[in-house]
């Protein structure tokens, strides 16, 4: 995979922080082994990729402060989501303005 990782790819990874609402609470998913593994990869697949390593640090120091009781799930959660949609825009606009280079 280059460098630059596709927002499609981006949306599929990088899912909000690592939670989901199920019933009124939400989820943590910080050590889910499936969910540690998809950045791994991603991170692997594109090590000097801007948003990726963004992303990724931001989601793992979050996860080590919720762990720490430094912050709770919901803070966390709030904290992410706005860097992610950031991240997914960047992408688009990049994606955008490099089609427009291509003529497509």
């Amino acid at each position: 995979m280059n460098a630059h990782v596709s927002t499609a790819l981006l949306l599929l990874n990088l899912s909000a922080l690592p939670s989901s609402v199920v019933g009124d609470e939400p989820a943590n998913h910080c050590h889910k082994p499936e969910v540690a593994a998809q950045w791994e990869q991603l991170l692997a697949n594109s090590p000097k990729d801007p948003i990726v390593v963004r992303l990724y640090a931001l989601r793992k120091g979050l996860c080590h402060m919720i762990d720490e009781g430094l912050v709770d799930l919901d803070q966390a959660i709030d904290i992410f989501n706005p860097e992610h949609a950031r991240g997914v825009m960047e992408r688009l606009k990049e994606d955008s303005e490099k089609g427009r280079e291509l003529g497509l």
